[in-house]
């Protein structure tokens, strides 16, 4: 458009009277509002929405740190009584090395109570995730004065032995005498290497299994 024809049409936007004017004006304005809100306001909109879903994320994420960090204290104090207990736990299981020892143990608990020894059989070991249970089958003769002895100097033992399957009976041949069965398990804990073992052979079973 060039400045001739410009001043024919604010000439003739002059001519006309106040309310049409205005409402140009208006129409302009609308249009102008328009393209700034679809060119720049509406993108920005998604651009805050954006940071504040973040801004929430990490106030969460703040807030939850913000309570772990008030527990750790606690924390702290129960992990050392936990690895109290641990260690003392650990002093009570018997090293490998240490098993027939410990099975010998059990063995001179039979003669010493009074029972007359039948079946004491030291079974495969079991093993669990950071121990192994030595399971030891037992049949022994007796009454239950010395049956309850030995249990007793099993329980005086230097290192944890369970009595488990306990089965009473009496024998043919009657009297006063019981049949006890039962088995005597220790257990020992794992050394790093053996769990280590034992993971890695978990895991190859579980990748046979797959294929």
């Amino acid at each position: 458009m060039n400045s001739e024809k410009f001043l024919e049409f604010v000439e003739k936007i002059n001519q006309l009277n106040v309310k049409v004017k205005l409402g140009i004006l208006v129409g302009i304005i609308v249009v102008l509002v328009g393209i700034y809100w679809y060119w720049f306001w509406s993108p920005k909109q998604e651009d805050i929405r954006a940071l504040d879903l973040q801004i929430q994320k990490q106030t969460k994420v703040l807030t939850e740190y913000k309570t772990i960090e008030a527990q750790l204290p606690e924390f702290e104090k129960q992990f050392k009584e936990l690895t109290v207990q641990y260690e003392a736990a650990r002093r009570k299981l018997p090293t490998k090395q240490e098993i027939p020892g410990l099975i010998e143990a059990i063995y001179t608990a039979v003669s010493q109570s009074g029972l007359e020894p039948d079946t004491f059989t030291p079974k495969k070991e079991v093993r669990r995730e950071i121990y192994a249970e030595i399971p030891v089958q037992m049949k022994v003769f007796g009454s239950y004065y010395t049956l309850a002895r030995f249990f007793d100097n099993v329980s005086k033992l230097p290192r944890i032995v369970n009595v488990k399957n306990l089965q009473l009976s009496r024998p043919k041949g009657g009297g006063t005498s019981l049949q006890a069965s039962f088995t005597a398990v220790t257990f020992r804990m794992l050394p790093q290497s053996e769990i280590q073992a034992q993971t890695k052979k978990g895991k190859g079973k579980k990748g046979s299994r797959k294929r």
